[in-house]
């Protein structure tokens, strides 16, 4: 018996049996197919009592449908060849006469063991659908949902480590290719519509014409409500002491320099007036005493970088940003590098301009000439 399979708009897959196939001579086979809402033609395929092995060839001159015409059979390049185990349908170009005669119709070679059916597919339909798939499982084939809600097989073609909005495995496909198998959605479907603009007046206008199209919308959200919610999360409140924990060590930094020099300036200050009493000139003096103590103050803040750089990515991946693991991460641990810059550039400033001051102050009094008295 020769079997039409067909897909609906809504996805659903069903095979129309045309009637048995004649052992010889030509013969028109039809049957109702129930399709007031349109169908598309997904293949053809043989069906034999189960366990009763067949090989031979069936011919298809032309198929219509009631009220019109249609394009099939179409040309062989138009049609996937079905193969299960011991069974096997492949499309052949029929011709009209002779070996030399033009190609009319299109022939059907099948042969097997009766215990499948595999089914010739139109080439219209991709198979397997190529996606871009988001998750754990994101290598070779796929099982995936269809807009129906049937399940469709699908191959990874490429892989995305998160994407937004979506949490769990995912696939990325092309929307023209799905609708392939219906255009339309099933109950359970959801729907989303990105906008580059947060603007009320855009997502009023959408809201009316989905209403008007009878498609409730349940939810807006907007990307600065929800940014604004992680940042008033708890860990969001612990990161952000970050920059109050920045500032303390900055000023405790500032205030280690303030007493080194204090300790030392006694002794610092009688060298440099003894200096000076050898002729050495006041600006070189100034000179030595801003120097003596920049050089290692401006290498420890790049130190100190380097090492808060490593300890965070040490480090980061171990905090618990939120209370409930998600199945795909959708958090950016990597080095804010502008930030890092900044920070380092300010940190070189301020302690900096505290050694620079420092110096300066030693410099000064190391220009009395008591400090040489004191020392003899």
């Amino acid at each position: 018996r020769l079997l039409l399979a067909l897909v609906d708009a809504g996805g659903n897959q069903r095979n129309v049996d045309l009637g048995p196939i004649p052992d010889r001579g030509p013969a028109r086979l039809g049957a109702p197919v129930g399709c007031a809402a349109g169908c598309t033609v997904v293949g053809f395929s043989v069906s034999v009592t189960y366990g009763a092995a067949y090989s031979g060839s069936v011919t298809i001159g032309d198929v219509r449908a009631a009220g019109g015409t249609t394009d099939l059979p179409g040309a062989v390049g138009d049609w996937r060849p079905g193969t299960d185990r011991l069974t096997r349908i492949d499309p052949a170009a029929a011709a009209s006469g002779g070996p030399a005669a033009a190609p009319s119709g299109l022939t059907l070679r099948v042969a097997g063991d009766g215990r499948s059916t595999p089914v010739l597919t139109s080439r219209w339909f991709p198979a397997p659908l190529p996606a871009v798939v988001i998750g754990p499982d994101s290598g070779g084939t796929v099982v995936g949902r269809g807009l129906s809600g049937s399940d469709r097989t699908m191959t990874g073609i490429a892989t995305l480590a998160r994407a937004p909005s979506l949490e769990g495995a995912a696939a990325v496909v092309d929307l023209d290719l799905l609708t392939h198998w219906g255009t339309r959605a099933g109950s359970g479907a959801r729907i989303q519509a990105w906008f580059d603009t947060e603007d009320p007046a855009v997502v009023d206008r959408v809201r009316t014409a989905l209403s008007r199209a009878g498609v409730e919308v349940s939810a807006v959200r907007q990307v600065s409500a929800v940014r604004a919610g992680y940042d008033s999360s708890v860990p969001a409140w612990s990161l952000q002491l970050g920059v109050l924990a920045a500032v303390a060590g900055l000023l405790l930094a500032a205030l280690v320099l303030v007493l080194l020099v204090v300790s030392s300036w006694r002794r610092r200050t009688r060298d440099l007036a003894c200096l000076e009493l050898s002729g050495v000139p006041r600006r070189g003096l100034r000179r030595t005493a801003v120097g003596e103590q920049l050089p290692a103050a401006l290498l420890a803040v790049l130190a100190g970088a380097g090492c808060g750089i490593l300890g965070a990515a040490f480090a980061l991946p171990t905090v618990p940003l939120f209370a409930t693991p998600r199945p795909v991460s959708t958090v950016d641990l990597s080095a804010p590098w502008p930030v890092v810059l900044a920070v380092t550039g300010i940190a070189l400033a301020v302690l900096g301009a505290v050694t620079w001051l420092c110096g300066l102050l030693v410099a000064a009094a190391g220009n009395r000439l008591s400090r040489v008295r004191e020392s003899v």
